[in-house]
């Protein structure tokens, strides 16, 4: 017994080791209740970066929708507009205005929210309409707005790690109390070990998606910008390509457009991430999920299995599709949804480039054409020439010009009313148009006048195909009056750059015919004839 006592530990060491004990217990406590405090802070500071993100996000599609329904009259851009306005003037878009506020002052956020809710108020008003898009320096505010959200969410995430960092050295405190106190406290110090390894995690998970989202954000805010910018459909082909293998890495994929007017099918534009992979051509017809913009249905035509389709439409207008191959092993979840999320965002953003393109081309052709017959005009004339002019001498063609003009057309009006005349001129032109062949161009040179091209043809054939054309024009019409037409024609010269002396040649002839009794064929070349022995043309 006496050794037993003897061997027992001194109350000062038992103390110690109790104390040390309590302590290991006390610390593990309070580390626990601290790293609980940090992430508390580090969740907020989370959220707060969440919602700046989520106010970014309802600007550019409320900047989109806008646009959409302005500058293309798109219903649906109106309703986007209103929804994402909606969620900026929410309370948790206000609270991010005004945390923005507070980090930066008033800026380019707040004009940016003013300007879209004064373009709320006007579209509310019967026949108001906002002031958009932004002209001049304000057109900036948008891309300054989204900058300092940037600059805020940025200094977020810096906060965050900062938060992060001063978790850590208390992490190792609490392990280096745990590992000195008794198997209670370490048992203690293990469950709050875990607790702060699950932290450290879903902080870290949780960064590394908010700096991926804030990548793809960046990313789709380049791509906007430069489809903005885009002039062609080799430009959005191009962007839509870079994007795509930017944010859906090692995803092989493709973008198919309408070739041309062909409407049945979609053509393989561009490929991306390897050699192309998937059919050439898509039957857009057998896709009945694509104009609507659900791809549904599209399976018969390569949109299966492990292939992502998402249809690029905008207006009830199918623009093309974009088909990524997903990998075989990856199974169904929230990153095939990532994934298709971001498809869509693509094919948005390709399809309302492509409907600026496709609006552009439709105004730029509709001002090259006269409006009352079809026919080309004066403008297209003038465009048209030099690269005329050029392939011509390159291949040493000829080329022949002729004017022509409607006999008695003011009394055609004068008589039977506008509307016959108009009728005439457009029967006119039908018989002018029918009666080319399909390199030559008719335009109207302005009322009932019209001018004729008539390349890889000498005077004699122009001679010839001239007088057809007349017989043509004087056969009686249905419901029209009889007309005849009389012509002028002249050659052009060898080796000339402009057609304006040609032209007049021809204006000339034409007025011979005019005096020598209409309804005739009078060529340049037999008036200078004329002329050169003397006789009055």
């Amino acid at each position: 017994m006496k050794r037993l006592g003897q061997s027992r530990l001194p109350p000062l060491l038992m103390a110690a080791i109790m104390g040390l004990g309590t302590l290991g217990s006390a610390g593990a406590v309070l580390g626990h209740l601290r790293m609980t405090q940090l992430e508390a802070e580090a969740q907020a500071l989370d959220k707060e970066r969440a919602q700046a993100s989520n106010l970014r996000r309802h600007l550019l599609q409320a900047e989109n929708g806008l646009n959409a329904y302005v500058l293309l009259g798109q219903t649906d851009g109106l309703r986007h507009f209103q929804l994402a306005f909606a969620e900026i003037e929410s309370p948790p878009g206000q609270a991010s205005l005004e945390r923005l506020r507070a980090f930066a002052g008033p800026g380019a956020p707040d004009l940016l929210v003013a300007t879209l809710r004064d373009a709320a108020e006007a579209l509310r008003r019967p026949g108001g309409a906002p002031a958009w898009p932004l002209r001049d320096e304000a057109a900036t505010v948008p891309a300054r707005a989204q900058h300092a959200i940037e600059d805020y969410v940025e200094d977020r995430r810096h906060r965050q790690q900062a938060e992060m960092a001063r978790l850590r050295p208390l992490q190792d405190g609490v392990l280096a109390l745990v590992l000195g106190s008794s198997v209670l406290a370490g048992l203690g110090i293990a469950i709050a070990w875990v607790l702060v390894l699950r932290a450290v995690a879903r902080a870290r998970r949780q960064e590394d998606a908010l700096a991926a989202r804030s990548e793809e954000l960046s990313a789709l805010l380049r791509m906007n910008q430069a489809l903005q910018a885009a002039q062609t459909r080799a430009d959005v082909q191009r962007v839509v390509a870079d994007t795509a293998a930017q944010l859906m890495a090692g995803v092989p994929g493709s973008l198919y457009l309408k070739p041309g007017e062909t409407p049945d099918w979609l053509e393989r534009a561009v490929s991306w991430e390897g050699s192309p992979e998937g059919p050439v051509l898509l039957d857009a017809l057998h896709c009945w999920g694509a104009a609507n913009g659900s791809g549904i249905g599209c399976e018969g035509v390569g949109c299966h299995g492990d292939t992502l389709c998402v249809p690029v439409a905008a207006g009830g207008e199918l623009f093309g599709m974009l088909r990524f191959a997903l990998p075989a092993a990856q199974p169904p979840g929230p990153a095939t949804q990532l994934q298709r999320r971001t498809a869509e965002a693509l094919a948005d953003g390709a399809a309302l480039a492509l409907a600026n393109i496709t609006l552009r081309e439709k105004l730029h052709a509709e001002a090259l054409r006269d409006s009352l017959t079809g026919l080309y005009n004066r403008r297209f004339l003038q465009e048209v020439t030099p690269t005329l002019l050029r392939q011509l001498e390159r291949r040493g063609a000829d080329l022949c010009v002729a004017l022509l003009d409607i006999d008695h057309f003011k009394q055609v009006n004068d008589r039977l009313g506008h509307a016959v005349g108009d009728a005439v001129l457009r029967r006119a032109a039908g018989v002018l148009t029918a009666g080319l062949r399909r390199g030559d161009i008719c335009c109207r040179h302005g009322g009932e006048e019209f001018l004729l091209l008539l390349p890889d043809c000498d005077i004699g054939g122009a001679y010839e195909r001239l007088d057809e054309l007349r017989r043509r024009l004087s056969v009686q019409h249905e419901g029209l009056p009889v007309i005849t037409a009389s012509f002028g024609v002249a050659e052009l010269p060898r080796g000339s750059h402009g057609l304006e002396q040609t032209i007049r040649d021809a204006d000339e002839a034409l007025y011979a015919a005019k005096q020598g009794g209409r309804n005739r064929v009078v060529s340049a070349a037999l008036l200078n004839r004329l002329r050169a022995g003397g006789v009055a043309p």
